[in-house]
C-alpha cells in the first residue's frame, strides 16, 4: 500500500540505491527495443510506401490500446505497490503459465 507523505522520509528516499533500479533496467531495456530496433523501422517505411494512409487507423488504435494498458498498469501499481510481472508470478504458481508473460 501507498505510504502517507509523513512516513516518507530522507533515510527512506536513500535506500533506494543503484542495485535496486537495477532490478528494472532489464524489462525496460527489452521494451524499448522491441519499439525502437531499426527492423521495425524499416518495415514501417515500407509499409507506407505501399499503403500510404490506409493503415493510419491501426496506428491510432495501437497507441490507445498502449496507452490504456499503461493506464492501467500504473494504477495496479499504485493501488498494490508492486508491478505487473510481480502479480502476475503471484497469481499464477506454476512456471509454464508464468512464461509467456514475459515473453
Amino acid at each position: 500500500m501507498l505510504k502517507p507523505p509523513e512516513e516518507l522520509t530522507l533515510k527512506a528516499i536513500r535506500r533506494l540505491s543503484l542495485r535496486s533500479l537495477f532490478v528494472y533496467l532489464g524489462p525496460s531495456l527489452i521494451v524499448s527495443m522491441a519499439y525502437m530496433d531499426p527492423g521495425n523501422y524499416g518495415t514501417d517505411i515500407q509499409a507506407g510506401q505501399f499503403f500510404a494512409y490506409d493503415l493510419l487507423w491501426a496506428v491510432w488504435l495501437a497507441n490507445l490500446m498502449a496507452m490504456i494498458l499503461q493506464y492501467l498498469s500504473g494504477k495496479l501499481g499504485i493501488a498494490t505497490g508492486k508491478g505487473l510481472p510481480e502479480l502476475v508470478k503471484e497469481s499464477l504458481k506454476i512456471k509454464k503459465f508464468v512464461l509467456p508473460y514475459w515473453i
